[in-house]
C-alpha cells in the first residue's frame, strides 16, 4: 500500500498522466480547445449503467516531487527532500488518486474515476471539461453521484469529514454519511463544485486524510484514509439511487417566488407546482403544496394524526423534516424507509414507490 502511494507522490502531473494512460488502456482523454489534457475518465467497458464517479486531481502545489516519503514519529506519513528536510509531499491530492485507483480496480462495477488537471490553479481542468457539451453528456450518462476524495482532515485530529459546498444531498444520504462516522464541515470550492453545477448531479467531497496541505509540514493520517476507503468500499449504487441525491441551485424559495409572481400562490403556500418533493431549508410539503415554516406545524401534525388528510401520513424527525407515505403502509416499514426515502410525490399528486 505505502509503496504504491510513494510512487504516485514522486511523479509530476505529466508523468502521472502518462502512467495512468499506460496502466489503464480504457482511459478516455478529455482535452481542451488547445489539445491539452483537462481530465481522464476511467470507466470499465464490462459494466453498463450509471456509477459513482470518483474525482481526484492530478496536480499538486509542489515545485518538484518529494525525494522520499517516510513515517513521522506520530505514525503519519510526510515528504522529505534530498537533504532530509520535511517538504510538501503532494498528498493533496495524491492520496485521493491512490484511493480512487484502488477502489476502481476492486469495484469496477460501481465506480468510475474522473481525474482532473490543474485544480490547484483554480479548477482549470474541471472548468475546461464542462465547457465541452460532449463531455458533459458523457458524465451525465455514466454518473449517479460525484464523490471527490480531496478533503483535508481537521488539524491535529482524526475526525472523519465531508463537505457538499451547499449543493444539497438528500437527507437520507447525509444521514448515512453521519451514521458512518463522518461529520459535515464547511468547504470553499473544489472540482465537484464545477462538475455538479454543470451536470445537475449531486455529490460530496470526502476526507483523504491529509493535513497542513500546501506547506512543508503536510502529512497524511493513514488511519483516516483507510476509513474513507472502507466506507466507499461498502458504498452501494442502488442505495445512492434510492437516496436520490439532488443538486439544487434553485431551491424551493425560487419556486415559491415564481408562483407568487404568477398569482399561483400566497407567501405561505405554493399550489400546483408540478414538481416532486424538494427539500429546502424552511419549507415542507403537505398534500403536494409547499409551505413556509411559519405555518402552524402543530396544527398540521394534529390534522394528519387525526386523518383529516387521508391521502398521506406524515412523519418527521428531530429537525422537523417532513416525509410522506400512504396511510396504508406498515408503520415500521415507514420508519425504516425514512432514511432511504424510498417514496416520492409525483406530479399527479400520487405517492409512488421508487
Amino acid at each position: 500500500m505505502i509503496n504504491k502511494l510513494k510512487t504516485l507522490c514522486k511523479l509530476t502531473q505529466d508523468e502521472l498522466i502518462d502512467k495512468i494512460k499506460l496502466d489503464f488502456p480504457e482511459s478516455i482523454l478529455l482535452k481542451d480547445a488547445f489539445n491539452n489534457i483537462s481530465g481522464i475518465l476511467l470507466k470499465s467497458n464490462l459494466y453498463d449503467g450509471k456509477k459513482a464517479t470518483l474525482v481526484a486531481h492530478l496536480d499538486t502545489v509542489a515545485h518538484q516531487p518529494p525525494f522520499d516519503i517516510r513515517y513521522l514519529p506520530d505514525g503519519n506519513l510526510a515528504g522529505f527532500d534530498k537533504s532530509g528536510n520535511q517538504t510538501i509531499a503532494g498528498f493533496d491530492d495524491r492520496a485521493g488518486v491512490f484511493a480512487a485507483i484502488g477502489l476502481y480496480q476492486k469495484f469496477p462495477e460501481k465506480f468510475n474515476i474522473l481525474f482532473t488537471t490543474d485544480e490547484e490553479k483554480g479548477c482549470i481542468g474541471a472548468s475546461n471539461i464542462v465547457e465541452n457539451q460532449d463531455y458533459i453528456r458523457l458524465l451525465i450518462e455514466n454518473t449517479s453521484i460525484f464523490v471527490e476524495i480531496d478533503r483535508r482532515r481537521d488539524e491535529g485530529s482524526s475526525i472523519l469529514n465531508y463537505v457538499t459546498y451547499s449543493h444539497n444531498l438528500s437527507k437520507g444520504l447525509s444521514k448515512h454519511l453521519q451514521n458512518s462516522g463522518f461529520v459535515e464541515m464547511e468547504g470553499s470550492y473544489s472540482d465537484i463544485s464545477v462538475l455538479m453545477e454543470a451536470t445537475d448531479i449531486g455529490g460530496f467531497n470526502i476526507t483523504a486524510g491529509y493535513e497542513n496541505e500546501h506547506t512543508r509540514f503536510e502529512n497524511l493520517n493513514l488511519k483516516v484514509l483507510k476509513k474513507t476507503i472502507e466506507f466507499l468500499s461498502k458504498f452501494r449504487i442502488d442505495f445512492v439511487e434510492k437516496f436520490k441525491s439532488y443538486y439544487t441551485p434553485n431551491p424551493v424559495d425560487d419556486i415559491l417566488k415564481n408562483n407568487i409572481q404568477n398569482g399561483k400562490a400566497t407567501d405561505k403556500r405554493c399550489v400546483d407546482t408540478k414538481f416532486p418533493i424538494l427539500y429546502g431549508e424552511g419549507y415542507y410539503v403537505l398534500d403536494g403544496e409547499y409551505y413556509r415554516e411559519s405555518v402552524d406545524i402543530d396544527s398540521i401534525i394534529s390534522e394528519v394524526t387525526n386523518h383529516e388528510y387521508n391521502s398521506a401520513e406524515e412523519l418527521y424527525d428531530d429537525n422537523d423534516d417532513f416525509y410522506y407515505y400512504t396511510v396504508n403502509d406498515d408503520i415500521d416499514m415507514i420508519y425504516d424507509n425514512i432514511i432511504s426515502q424510498e417514496y416520492y410525490y409525483d406530479t399527479n399528486g400520487n405517492f409512488n414507490n421508487i
